[in-house]
């Protein structure tokens, strides 16, 4: 697995602190830039607690997603946002079913990728606590967050 800047990512890296896992792509035409500018939002309305929180978009199409491409995608729509790219279909999955997320290849060439739009909420000790569904909703993050 590879961060955004292309740096190897570990998932003990979302340990110490709260984490939002998001699972989408760049080539999303609007669910993706949708949710992740809603979670922008949410960031910047916590001020300074939002600090204390890290956002990590995992792509669900490594094979367009470079690394720098998915890292400038995310920082896009805040620069403290993550991306991660899991290189093999086989690993994307296991992850995705751990965090009981979905993902389907395209049925037509240039199609769009389905992929669920959940935000996932793992806790400091790196346990998956919860998950957001859009529509989101102001101050929903912070509720769930007991903040």
């Amino acid at each position: 697995m590879q961060d955004g800047t292309g740096a190897t990512f570990s998932w003990r890296q979302l340990e110490g602190r709260w984490s939002l896992v998001y699972f989408g792509y760049r080539g999303c035409p609007s669910a993706c830039p949708t949710g992740l500018a809603a979670l922008a939002r949410e960031v910047r309305a916590l001020g300074l607690r939002g600090k204390d929180l890290q956002v990590v978009m995992v792509t669900v199409d490594p094979d367009q997603d470079t690394p720098k491409l998915i890292g400038d995608y995310v920082r896009y729509f805040h620069p403290d946002f993550r991306a991660v790219r899991i290189g093999d279909a086989r690993e994307l999955d296991l992850v995705c079913r751990a965090f009981g997320a979905t993902w389907a290849k395209p049925a037509t060439l240039g199609g769009e990728i389905e992929h669920s739009l959940d935000v996932h909420l793992v806790d400091p000790r790196g346990r998956i606590r919860g998950r957001l569904s859009p529509p989101f909703v102001p101050g929903e993050l912070r509720q769930a967050l007991h903040w």
